[in-house]
């Protein structure tokens, strides 16, 4: 079991060969060796001497004159810099400077052990709904053009303001449940509607009118409040005036997506049935739940181009603690903070990408035992904006059902010249490396 060695541009190497000085941290001064009386004083320090291990050890590691460092240590965390730089997923974090603001880029690399299976890649019934989405492939067309190219469908608004297409298609709603857009651009915004059974009643999706690009995922039993075999019309809309357009990569149904902390001890879970915890924190925003979904909305027009929601839980955190969440669909982009401790932390900053995303709580906060704090969920980049949220679980990472495991055990090393590392896993096997700058 090996891990590959991260070397820095060779430009930063040769500035460290050069160097002449070593700068030692004042926690290592009582290493310089006293002088012989009556000798001149020298300085013998070799590298081995500066060589730390244990819990009150440097781990940050740079050269004179970069403006990167690795594993940086943050001053305003009340952990320690092994606490924030080490872990059973052998963790390797940067920081660099950019614009003279310090950014921070926790855990760019970690080290798992995988299971001799591998991941589980099935993900249930799939259905691709067959493009090009045109007249000629049996879709209907209203106040557009639809052109395909072979790998996407274009749709441009000939008259008035919007357009669509639509079609019928038979759909399994327990097999295949989730209907995935994966929109490659637009012009103006785009949305989708289904109706029931050849019904002339279209069903909103759940976000407004969206500029938002990539794959989005709406759950048709949801919004369809129907379960078994069903013709559903499906349309696509294309919307923002004469000429506006949007390109379509493909249609998928499909069934729901692994849950990563499924078998884990779990923390806390909201699955977003109700929204009787959430309330009120920015612009109005308000949290509506369709008995599946939580979508937090900003409706009220004002200046600012955001709202958020909030709720409060009790979670003990340590290393293991990881914070799970899926957002299926959104119309501009959304985000994710927690508080406590008198500090709002970004656990993810504002994004409009969709998807299930996963998050090491203590290596973003630095925070640790029982603790009382407010989730707060963003809707963002939009005067007015939707974002919508499935499953929000904390859970102990350590006991999931995943293929990828982290050590039972660790050790780590700072010395002048490397960042050293060893692990032993319960299933057998060790690894030793290191991170050089």
């Amino acid at each position: 079991m090996t891990r590959s060695r991260l070397t820095l541009p060779t430009w930063f190497a040769a500035a460290a060969l050069a160097a002449t000085t070593v700068a030692v941290p004042a926690h290592a001064t009582t290493l310089v060796p006293t002088a012989t009386e009556g000798a001149p004083a020298t300085a013998s320090v070799a590298s081995a001497d500066l060589t730390m291990t244990g819990g009150t050890q440097q781990r940050w590691q740079s050269v004179p004159h970069s403006r990167i460092v690795a594993n940086p240590f943050d001053r305003n965390q009340t952990t320690s810099e092994v606490q924030q730089n080490s872990n059973s997923t052998l963790p390797l974090s940067t920081a660099y400077y950019a614009n003279d603001k310090a950014l921070m880029v926790p855990n760019l690399l970690q080290t798992f052990q995988g299971s001799a299976a591998g991941p589980d890649t099935s993900s249930g019934s799939t259905v691709d709904v067959a493009g090009p989405y045109t007249a000629a492939n049996g879709w209907t067309l209203r106040n557009v053009t639809s052109i395909g190219d072979g790998a996407t469908t274009t749709m441009t608004v000939t008259s008035g303001t919007w357009g669509s297409l639509a079609k019928q298609v038979e759909v399994d709603l327990d097999a295949t449940p989730y209907l995935t857009v994966d929109i490659a651009s637009t012009t103006g915004t785009w949305n989708v509607k289904v109706n029931k059974d050849g019904s002339t009643t279209d069903v909103d999706s759940v976000i407004p009118d969206a500029t938002t690009t990539g794959r989005h995922t709406f759950d048709l039993r949801t919004l369809t409040g129907m379960t078994g075999t069903h013709s559903l019309g499906l349309k696509l809309f294309t919307s923002g005036g004469l000429g506006k357009s949007t390109v379509i990569n493909s249609l998928t149904l499909h069934a729901a997506t692994a849950d990563p902390a499924a078998g884990a001890v779990e923390l806390f879970r909201d699955d977003m049935t109700t929204n009787s915890s959430w309330t009120t924190y920015k612009n109005s925003a308000t949290l509506v739940s369709n008995g599946a979904q939580g979508i937090v909305k900003k409706t009220t027009a004002s200046a600012a181009d955001y709202g958020a929601v909030v709720r409060s839980t009790v979670i003990p955190i340590d290393q293991n603690t990881e914070l799970s969440v899926r957002v299926p669909t959104l119309s501009h982009q959304w985000a994710l903070k927690l508080f406590a401790h008198g500090q709002e932390k970004t656990i993810q900053s504002d994004t409009a990408t969709t998807g299930t995303f996963v998050y090491n709580v203590s290596d973003l906060t630095g925070w640790s035992g029982s603790t009382s704090l407010e989730i707060r969920l963003y809707s963002s980049r939009g005067v007015t904006s939707s974002a919508v949220f499935e499953d929000l679980t904390f859970y102990d990472g350590s006991t999931a059902d995943g293929w990828l495991h982290k050590a039972a055990s660790f050790d780590t090393t700072w010395s002048t010249s490397a960042l050293d590392y060893s692990a032993t896993y319960a299933g057998a096997g060790q690894i030793t490396g290191a991170d050089l700058f």
